[in-house]
């Protein structure tokens, strides 16, 4: 899948047009593309520390996660974090600047990746249960990027649309992915009788 060059530059406007259209909206969206910028950096970590987690994790179920995948999916993060810098570079945004208002799903949004990514980060979690937040991680990624796309088409911000679409559906595979390996990691330790059955023989009789 084409994602963004690291070196591509954004614009939002077009050379017949300097001012861009749905200018009003465009400036409501820039606290939506701060917020965003401030979860991507929160999901690079939370991608960094699960890996350094498998990495140091003794168990041979780790090859399931092909370390390969995950450190692909970290640098496509960080590309979409750089893109989230050149649209707000594009907008006359400062990144280090708070932003004036946040819409509150958003700053809910980023309440709970800072709480998820401090959970995988947690030594004494697990590598089950912190593969489980990732995959919560994604979640919340990919309906915050759906969102965001809804908002830029409603800016009529053309040249932004389709690199906001493509990390869209990247977002989407990564968090089907993220699912599947936590699903085989999960029957896995099941077959092993490291996972105990969420419902015992006695139960169901």
């Amino acid at each position: 899948m084409q994602t963004p060059a690291m070196n591509e530059h954004i614009e939002t406007t077009t050379p017949d047009n300097p001012t861009p259209p749905g200018a009003a909206s465009q400036a409501r969206l820039a606290d939506f593309f701060a917020a965003r910028l401030t979860c991507e950096h929160a999901i690079i970590e939370a991608y960094r520390t699960f890996l350094e987690k498998c990495r140091r994790h003794p168990e041979p179920a780790v090859d399931l996660f092909e370390l390969a995948t995950l450190e692909r999916f970290r640098g496509q993060e960080a590309e979409h974090a750089h893109l989230l810098h050149q649209v707000m570079e594009a907008l006359g945004l400062d990144e280090m600047t708070e932003p004036a208002r946040v819409d509150e799903h958003i700053e809910a949004s980023q309440r709970q990746v800072q709480a998820i990514t401090e959970v995988i980060a947690d030594p004494g979690v697990g590598l089950l249960p912190s593969l489980h937040a990732l995959v919560t991680v994604e979640l919340i990624d990919e309906a915050a990027w759906g969102l965001l796309l809804a908002l830029v088409k409603d800016a009529e911000m053309v040249l932004v649309q389709p690199h906001v679409e493509r990390i869209r559906d990247q977002q989407h595979a990564h968090r089907v992915i993220m699912q599947q390996r936590y699903e085989a990691l999960s029957l896995q330790l099941l077959r092993d009788g490291s996972l105990p059955p969420l419902v015992t023989d006695q139960e169901i009789s």
